[in-house]
């Protein structure tokens, strides 16, 4: 909350009663872009005005849009594109407690901040089996973007991103959805501009250095090779 303090002289002989408005405007709340209120009062030396302004949603990011989702037992991940973000979330998973499954807000991993790239538009996501990556899409910048989890806290870290006519990747412009192999050794992005399905291998030695990184394999498109139905 906002609180501002206001002190006004008020001539000893006035009469009469005294009307206070305030006027409160928020651009980012388009449903109820502003609210004003008056509090009239008889001459006196204390004047209490006062403006609450609530849409009866909690004030977290990484919702806007909201498309997509994944979980693990103990986080939920949000695909949100018209945040541009994921909105990470926690999730109380003990059975015995009030609440059970209530959902409490830690981040916002939002494109363009802290290094982060490709969550432009995001369009989906997905846990690894291991639960150690986050995977996204997004078809606005045509990319597979790859985040390194925190089990402990759940946050998500940027490794990189896989972007269509990049580095020999092709097939995922406007990439739409993605999927992962049983085995989580593969990962198969839809690319709804391209008609195509794209593979990518993953390295799932969680000793090596690139572990959860990704590496361009080809990409199956409509009317090539046989191939229809997309």
């Amino acid at each position: 909350s906002v609180v501002f303090t206001i002190d006004v002289e008020v001539a000893g002989d006035a009469t009469g009663v005294i009307e206070n408005t305030a006027e409160l405007t928020a651009a980012r709340d388009p449903d109820n872009p502003s609210q004003s209120d008056t509090e009239t009062s008889v001459s006196s030396t204390v004047a209490d005005l006062a403006i609450t302004k609530d849409d009866g949603l909690s004030e977290i990011d990484g919702l806007h849009g909201a498309r997509a989702v994944a979980a693990t037992g103990a986080f939920v991940y949000v695909a949100a594109p018209d945040d541009n973000a994921i909105g990470v979330f926690s999730r109380n998973f003990d059975q015995g407690t009030p609440g059970h499954g209530a959902l409490e807000f830690v981040e916002a991993v939002r494109n363009g901040e802290n290094g982060v790239d490709g969550l432009g538009r995001v369009s989906d996501i997905a846990l690894t089996g291991d639960r150690a990556h986050v995977y996204t899409t997004s078809p606005l910048a045509n990319s597979l973007t790859v985040f390194e989890r925190n089990a402990a806290g759940g946050g998500l870290d940027f490794l990189e991103v896989q972007q269509n006519g990049v580095l020999g990747v092709s097939g995922i412009s406007g990439a739409s959805a993605l999927a992962l192999s049983g085995d989580d050794a593969h990962v198969y992005v839809t690319g709804r501009f391209s008609n195509a399905v794209s593979t990518f291998a993953r390295q799932v030695d969680p000793l090596s250095p690139d572990f959860g990184m990704l590496e361009f394999v080809d990409a199956d498109q409509n009317g090539l090779d046989g191939v229809a139905g997309m």
